[in-house]
């Protein structure tokens, strides 16, 4: 007889299943045909469910994508780490974990500018992942090993660094003609690095 205990178990692993089963077909029709082709329907039909399971476990199109992104950058957070982390300066490390970022965004534009508006629309704080907790882990250590100044808070340094790759890469959405984003973007985070350095 299975437990209460196990019956939970399974019942919560199924619930994940779907999930990630909405969140793959969603992804995956995103990419094929546009983000705003998209219906609701087409994702749970690809997916196997009833129109109703996507209200399960998502609000709208944009909270499957959000939930997809944060899913993606933590399943690949340990990699990206080591990536980040085999750099010797705080400068280094934080051009690192953009350029870990950015590859993404200039893969898909369009799922770039949604998932920009809706980190602006909810909060940084409720749509944080994986490439925001390594920014804030560079800049801790950065303030510790006294390469940043300890006279303002990680707290608010991550929301600068996160700013500056925010602005710059909606700029680059609007204009991908004019700016190279990779190079830019490393510029801005040297001259902040270099602001926030100790005297």
């Amino acid at each position: 007889m299975t437990s209460v205990k196990g019956s939970v178990r399974i019942r919560e692993s199924k619930k994940d299943q779907r999930r990630l089963a909405l969140i793959a077909a969603g992804m995956q029709l995103f990419v094929e045909q546009s983000f705003a082709k998209t219906t609701i329907d087409q994702i749970t039909g690809k997916a196997g469910f009833a129109k109703g399971t996507f209200y399960n476990y998502f609000t709208t199109k944009e909270d499957l994508l959000v939930s997809a992104l944060q899913l993606t950058q933590d399943q690949d957070l340990e990699q990206t780490r080591r990536f980040v982390m085999e750099a010797g300066t705080v400068v280094e490390r934080l051009q690192r974990v953009s350029d870990c970022a950015l590859v993404w965004n200039v893969q898909y534009p369009e799922l770039g500018m949604i998932w920009l508006g809706e980190r602006l629309r909810r909060g940084l704080a409720q749509t944080r992942s994986g490439f925001d907790q390594l920014i804030a882990e560079v800049i801790t250590e950065g303030q510790a090993a006294g390469a940043l100044r300890s006279d303002r808070s990680a707290e608010a340094m991550v929301l600068e660094v996160e700013g500056i790759l925010l602005a710059y890469v909606a700029a680059w959405l609007h204009n991908q003609e004019g700016m190279d984003l990779t190079p830019a973007v490393h510029e801005a985070l040297a001259g902040y690095v270099t602001g926030a350095q100790n005297a």
